[in-house]
């Protein structure tokens, strides 16, 4: 799994009460189910709401203007 940084926080421009936006990439195919495990897991050990998605999952309409911020997270 590789995840990808966008947002205010990628920008350092997150307030206190910002989200963590994260695109994510996994190795195989997971169902949704596993994804909310996921994203529940990444709220647990930042302690803030996360906006997981996928690029695919982007609206075209944002997928540059996201793409252009992401930073590759782990």
């Amino acid at each position: 799994m590789h995840d990808y940084l966008f947002g205010s926080v990628a920008r350092d421009e997150a307030r206190f009460d910002s989200d963590v936006d994260l695109l994510v990439e996994f190795s195989k195919a997971v169902g949704l189910f596993e994804f909310i495990e996921v994203r529940l897991y990444l709220e647990d050990i930042l302690g803030c709401s996360v906006d997981l998605g996928t690029q695919d999952s982007l609206k075209e309409h944002l997928r540059q203007p996201v793409l252009k911020d992401v930073i590759n997270a782990f």
